[in-house]
């Protein structure tokens, strides 16, 4: 597996922003799970912190790192503003290294059990993704929530992908 990190790790509870992270013990934290099942944990809270109407930000500090089996679908887009905004509070919250923002600039498609999921994955891997998988091939995701953007009656939640692996 190439070793390809984020910016952050989580030690004793506390996440550090980090250039580069080389140990393979930094994907033991990345536990078997699944995107839906962090969105059904979650959704009250959320649900909860958009109490009005308005259209509202929330950051996740407890960012629930998991590999989840999915289904690559081979589509590419541009990162919507509005998730890049989510993942600049989310930096910012957390005191992360704002480069954060420029190592996301395109989501991927991907199908995890019937639900389809736009996400922003780290641009170093990109290529990989293109270069690895067709339409279809199974993968383990090395996901992390970052937060969700929306209102109490459409929530649209910000999963971040840290790396991937070929099934």
């Amino acid at each position: 597996m190439r070793i390809r990190l984020f910016l952050v790790v989580l030690v004793g509870g506390h996440l550090l922003s980090l250039p580069f992270a080389y140990a393979q013990d930094t994907w033991d934290r990345y536990k078997e799970g699944t995107i839906a099942g962090i969105i059904i944990q979650e959704r009250d809270n959320v649900a909860e912190s958009f109490s009005t109407p308005a259209h509202h930000v929330a950051v996740s500090a407890e960012n629930f790192p998991t590999r989840t089996s999915v289904l690559y679908m081979d589509s590419l887009r541009s990162i919507l503003p509005e998730n890049l905004e989510v993942i600049r509070h989310w930096a910012v919250s957390l005191r992360v290294d704002p480069a954060a923002l420029t190592a996301f600039q395109h989501e991927l498609l991907f199908r995890e059990d019937t639900l389809d999921f736009w996400l922003p994955v780290q641009e170093v891997l990109v290529p990989s993704f293109r270069a690895e998988l067709r339409r279809g091939d199974s993968a383990t995701l090395f996901v992390l929530w970052v937060g969700a953007w929306g209102a109490i009656k459409e929530i649209n939640w910000v999963f971040i992908v840290n790396e991937f692996l070929k099934e």
